[in-house]
């Protein structure tokens, strides 16, 4: 595994990390992920591929919520034993597997799944275009495809956030929308569309916020040991963020399309 999957399985993987981003780790949370399952369509008769899955809380929600079956496929053994732990608990481990796995090279055969996801992870893969190609060999004709991710103008981006943290953050190797179209189409997608939804970045900001004003009082009540955590960087990281936001320079985006 290279230096920047190994960073971005150890970034998610992280206490810190889990507790600041809560149980779902994506941009507008389970409601953007049942409009985008709504967009395609999703019923009962599909088989969901969820690609970069961490500990399965979409493909969790998406079998219990639409009927389908699922798998959900990821670098890290953490997440995946997380996952199946979360699928035994809710009954639904019978409709929904978990593979250890890489996006640029995915553990399944050709043509397997009608509907393939991935939210916010495409922008950490490497090779993007693999991905996107792994993502197509997959996918059964007529199958669809939903991602939602961060973009990025990486021309206004500012030098100290373009660092392997915030490539595992996904910020630093994301693309602009018309680019993740553009990959996308190249690998044989068509009928892309998308959709922005840059205003669930600042509810995911404020969450976190607040989230890490609990946790540094909980430190100076002396509830929790974080280590050296600096949360006046974070703060800092998190202004930038916003006002990154605010001047478009980052945003969020959902884009669908199929397989001929």
């Amino acid at each position: 595994m290279d230096n920047t999957k190994c960073s971005c399985v150890n970034f998610y993987e992280n206490d810190i990390t889990q507790f600041l981003l809560g149980d779902v780790f994506h941009p507008g949370g389970l409601e953007l992920t049942a409009k985008m399952a709504r967009e395609l369509g999703l019923n009962e008769k599909d088989l969901v591929l969820d690609v970069a899955c961490g500990q399965g809380t979409t493909v969790n929600y998406l079998v219990q919520n639409f009927g389908c079956r699922a798998t959900g496929v990821d670098l890290s053994e953490v997440n995946l034993s997380t996952a199946r732990a979360k699928a035994a608990d809710q009954g639904v481990q019978d409709k929904l597997s978990f593979r250890a796995g890489d996006a640029e090279k995915l553990p399944l055969e050709d043509k397997s799944c009608s509907i393939v996801v991935s939210e916010c992870a495409f922008c950490t893969f490497p090779d993007k275009n693999t991905a996107a190609s792994e993502m197509y060999r997959i996918m059964r004709p007529a199958g669809r495809l939903g991602l939602s991710d961060m973009t990025v103008d990486q021309a206004r981006l500012p030098l100290e956030m373009q660092s392997l943290l915030f490539r595992a953050a996904c910020v630093a190797d994301a693309r602009t929308a018309g680019e993740y179209r553009e990959i996308l189409a190249r690998s044989g997608f068509n009928g892309l569309r998308e959709t922005d939804c840059s205003e669930t970045l600042l509810e995911l900001t404020g969450n976190i916020r607040k989230r890490l004003l609990m946790a540094e009082l909980a430190v100076k009540l002396k509830k929790i040991n974080l280590g050296e955590v600096d949360f006046e960087q974070g703060k800092k990281w998190l202004n930038m963020a916003e006002d990154l936001i605010r001047k478009q320079v980052i945003g969020y985006v959902m884009i669908t399309g199929y397989k001929n």
